[in-house]
Parts: C-alpha cells; structure tokens; sequence
C-alpha cells in the first residue's frame, strides 16, 4: 500500500448466509489505517444492491457504501477509515456489516470484524485566534489539530488569489494536541501584507490532499475596545430567545488578567478580605460598578463550589476580549443540551451530561456563567474511563466525549452513553460521540474541530 505497511495479513469472511437464504456473502479486509487508502472486499453469488457499515459496540458509524448496485463476484470499496465530519474510526476492533438486497427483496447479510490501526498524521482544524487581526496589536495564534502527533504546515495565501502561497510556517506537536503557529501579518520575505481576508490552510506530509481551511481578516486599523463598563446581566433571560442569546454569544467579554487557568480573586470588600476566586482569562464577570480609586464590583460563579458571589476586584487585574463572529454555545443544564449557534441561528443540539452533586463529590456542580473556550488539552483517564477531545472552560471544568472502557481491544461507551441527558459528571462536560439525531450530525469531534479559543460558552441553570 502506498501509505504503509499493513499490521496484519487479510482477513477471510467468517460468517455466510444462514440455510435458505439466496445467496452467499462474504466479506474480506486488511488492518484499516484511518486517512489511508483501505479496501473491502465484497464477494457476492448475485447482484443487488450493497450498503456497508462498520460499527463499534454502541456507536453508530458512518456507512462506508449505501444502496450501492453491484453485479454478481467482487465488488472493491475504498474506504478512507472515517466516520462523521472526517473524525477517524478510533483504534481497536470494529465490526463490518455488509447487507446485499436482491431484486427479489430478499436481503443477505454477513459480518466481520476488523482491526483498525493508528490514523496516518492528518490536518483535521485549522482554527485562527481571531476573527480580525491586526499585526500592530501583536501575532495571530493559530491552532492546526491532527489526528496524531507529527509535523503540520500552514501554508497562508490572499482570499483573492487562492493559488498563490505567501508564507508556510511549520510546526509539530508529539500528540493530539493543536500545534499552536503565531503569524505577524508578513509574508516569506517578511513584508507586511495588506489589508484584506486571507486564507490559512494546514496540512501534512502524510496526507497531503487533505488540506483544512480557514480565513481571517487582516486590518491596518487596531481592533478597539471598550474599556472596563458595567454589563448588567451578562446570562440570557431567556435561553430559548436566540436573538438574546446571540447578543451575549457576540458581546466582549470581561475576563480577569493572567495566563488561562491562573485565579482571579474576588475580594469582598475594598480592604482585601478574601472571597473566592474564578479562573482567568476564560471566565467572564459581570461588572456592577465601576468605584473610585480602581475599584470594580463584579460578579461570578466561585470556581469549585459553583455559588454565586459578589465582590471586589481591582480595575488593573480585568480585561477586555473581542467576541469571535461566527460561533457560539449554550448549555441548558435543566434540559441537559448543548447547542451551537452559527451566525445568529440554531445549528444543531447535542446531547450532554454535566456535574452531579453529591456527598462524595460536594464540588461537582457545572456552574452557570459566561465562558471562553479555552486550550485543547490531551486526552486522559479518570475513575476507570478514558475521556478524548478535552476544551478546557475554566480550571479542572472541561468539554470532553463521554468516557469510554476497552473491552477485548473494543471500546465500549455505553455506560457513559445510557446515562446522556441527566447529570453525571464530576462537573465537566460530557459530550455525545454519536451524530445529534436532529439532522445537524454534531458531535463531540465537530466541537474538538471547529469551535476556535474564545468561542463563547454559556452556561445556564434552565429553570
């Protein structure tokens, strides 16, 4: 095969048609390597036509063929080893489900089960740190995801002239996680380009026709902000009422000062007694004054605990940070949702579980507020379950898929999977792996890949 050696020698069908069915079936296939050119083989004694699925224990992928018509022998079907919006089928055993329907009706069926490898290093986000930028104001972080560690390249060229590549930069990460390039504004030769929109394009080496686009704007004017103002409430009255969620989704935020993760500490009053702290950087407060001598009267969701608090902070440890245009989320805790808006409109709902208190877990709770997405972080286990896909919100509260558990090389969600819909989690956020059935297809991976660093999260009690 053109993209490596394969692991492990064919594997033959094991299961025909059972007594009285009108023909055999049988299906053949080598280890599957996600983004490499793989091939079913489907050995049938009549034609008809051929829908193929491969399937994990709970969890729906996307057909590899559908109602496809075929003639009597074999039929070879490429196969790229992706599922829903190009996420890779997870390593381990699934199962191939081949059903051949005769003119007749009738309908013959055989399975296998395959082994599927490591992805090959793909491009699978390209994700911009803003949606305006201007290089007087300092460089544009962009985040290239890939399927596995390994090195990207962003290649940069003018919206008006697509073809012609004005700056590649490079970079590599050993994991999952995002490469993170920072671009000044200039091309190769290092001259500052103009104004205008620009497309940024991450690919690899290993799979260099996938190519995963995104664009930005570049401006000769700083981007202004306003300084520290008073918010009023900063949750939607009505988190059915887009047009007012929206509002929030695109509002600058205020945020405290500091690296993401670090804690901005609420005093509760000017004299600096100690109150509670909140993360920085992807927390928004609420401000409700603006005092003399620096001093600002915010309010927020104490980070561990969830309550609310109010208090004082001064002026110099708060910040302002532009709305993204484009995306935005909501979480409805009492219907146990996350839905994403593009552009002002509902693009599609997902189901979720958040935190469930509890005597042994008393710091559960997913606290309401106004967050910005923060960094993507590695993968990782807790409590007996593997999490992928981690967006971190602020402090250990996280975005994540539902957990898994492996199963004779299987993974098995269900679990994690039954209990979807009701609060679950040690406050994070569990995501459904599976397509939302409301036609939209979004998933935890659609999250992973497309919503960039400070997409607004709101979060809110429903009720």
């Amino acid at each position: 095969m053109k993209h490596g050696k394969r692991l492990l020698p064919a594997l033959a069908a094991a299961l025909f048609l059972a007594a009285g069915s009108a023909c055999a079936l049988e299906l053949s296939a080598e280890t599957v390597i996600p983004f490499a050119e793989n091939r079913i083989t489907v050995r049938a004694e009549a034609a008809g036509t051929l829908t193929v699925t491969p399937a994990l224990t709970d969890y729906p992928l996307l057909n590899i063929t559908e109602n496809l018509p075929v003639e009597a022998g074999d039929t070879e079907l490429p196969w790229d080893g992706l599922t829903w919006h190009g996420e890779p089928v997870p390593p381990g055993i699934i199962t191939l489900n081949a059903v051949l329907t005769l003119p007749s009706g009738e309908v013959s069926e055989a399975s296998l089960q395959v082994t599927v490898d490591r992805p090959l290093c793909a491009a699978v986000s390209c994700l911009p740190g803003a949606d305006l930028f201007c290089p007087d104001q300092g460089d544009l972080r962009v985040e290239c995801g890939l399927s596995r560690g390994g090195n990207v390249k962003l290649e940069i060229a003018s919206a008006e002239d697509p073809g012609k590549v004005l700056r590649v930069m490079t970079g590599h990460s050993k994991s999952t996680v995002p490469v993170q390039l920072r671009w000044n504004g200039r091309d190769q030769e290092r001259r500052r380009l103009p104004a205008g929109e620009y497309l940024l394009t991450a690919v690899t080496e290993a799979c260099p026709d996938r190519r995963v686009t995104a664009s930005v704007t570049l401006t000769d004017e700083p981007v202004t902000l306003p300084d520290i103002f008073v918010t009023g409430e900063i949750l939607p009255a009505d988190p059915e009422d887009d047009e007012a969620v929206w509002a929030v989704l695109t509002a600058p935020a205020i945020v405290g000062v500091g690296a993401e993760g670090r804690g901005l500490y609420i005093m509760k009053d000017k004299k600096y007694t100690p109150g509670g702290s909140i993360s920085a950087r992807t927390v928004a407060v609420r401000v409700m004054e603006i005092a003399e001598k620096g001093w600002v009267r915010v309010a927020a969701w104490r980070q561990g605990i969830g309550e609310y608090m109010e208090g004082w902070v001064r002026s110099s440890r708060l910040t302002v940070i532009a709305p993204r245009l484009h995306y935005g989320a909501l979480i409805n805790k009492k219907n146990q949702t996350l839905t994403v808006y593009r552009d002002g409109k509902r693009l599609g709902t997902l189901r979720i579980s958040t935190g469930l208190l509890s005597s042994e877990n008393p710091r559960a709770a997913t606290p309401p507020g106004v967050y910005l997405i923060g960094s993507r972080i590695r993968d990782f286990n807790n409590s007996g379950f593997h999490y992928d896909y981690p967006i971190r919100l602020h402090g250990s509260y996280l975005l994540h898929t539902v957990g898994y558990q492996t199963v004779i090389n299987t993974r098995v969600y269900t679990e994690e999977l039954n209990i979807l819909g009701s609060p679950a989690s040690h406050g994070c956020v569990r995501m459904d792996v599976r397509p939302a059935e409301d036609g939209s297809g979004l998933n935890a991976w659609w999250i992973w890949t497309h919503l960039p660093r400070d997409t607004r999260v709101i979060v809110v009690e429903g009720e």
